[in-house]
């Protein structure tokens, strides 16, 4: 029986660890390992896992657009240590590789997109972001999210992921609703953890199919 939000087919990777079956076999590269499959799938449980934060003295919205915010710091985190399961190189780009990969579907992820830009039409949310984005990867990308032309939707993730970790990024920044703030950062966390879970099981189906 699957424990309740580990990665698909988690059972059967671990089965396939105790018959002493190679990460490359399992098609994953050559420079990981069991342990850090495992790691992996301790990091998609926390996040996939995490309902919300509790915090004293603060009202029941602003909770809400913070513990979206820190839903999105684990969501990319698992996300990261997924992407070099495939491409361990210290210097790979996150959003690229989850293209180049096909962990994310464009199709799929220009939904979220749409969704995301009716939330937050006055553009308050994307203002912040792009502000404090000192990346120029990021802020282009951004940048094209919010004129509607082709991006890559792991950019703004990347953004809120890493100006909420640099302390700039709050529930309620740039006068935006913390209930906008929580819609927008669980539709995006959930795009991505849904994308993982979707390829590691075509991953190990693939090699299951195979035998």
């Amino acid at each position: 029986m699957e424990i309740k939000n580990n990665l698909p087919n988690w059972g059967l990777v671990t089965t396939f660890f105790k018959q002493g079956i190679s990460v490359e076999e399992l098609g994953f590269s050559s420079n990981c390992s069991h342990g850090a499959i495992t790691r992996v799938n301790a990091r998609y449980r926390v996040a996939k896992s995490f309902k919300s934060i509790e915090l004293d003295n603060f009202t029941k919205e602003t909770q809400l657009g913070y513990s979206a915010l820190v839903k999105t710091l684990l969501t990319y985190s698992a996300l990261e240590t997924y992407i070099k399961l495939f491409n361990s190189a210290s210097n790979v780009s996150i959003p690229l590789e989850s293209i180049n990969l096909e962990i994310i579907n464009i199709e799929d992820a220009n939904l979220i997109s749409n969704k995301i830009l009716n939330l937050d039409k006055n553009k308050k949310f994307y203002n912040f972001i792009s502000y404090f984005s000192d990346k120029d990867n990021i802020k282009n990308n951004i940048e094209k999210f919010y004129n509607e032309e082709e991006h890559n939707i792991i950019f703004l993730l990347a953004g809120m992921r890493h100006i909420f970790g640099h302390g700039y990024l709050s529930a309620s920044s740039n006068k935006i609703s913390p209930i906008k703030v929580n819609q927008i950062g669980n539709l995006i966390s959930d795009f991505v953890l849904e994308s993982m879970a979707n390829h590691f099981s075509k991953t190990i189906e693939k090699y299951k199919k195979s035998i």
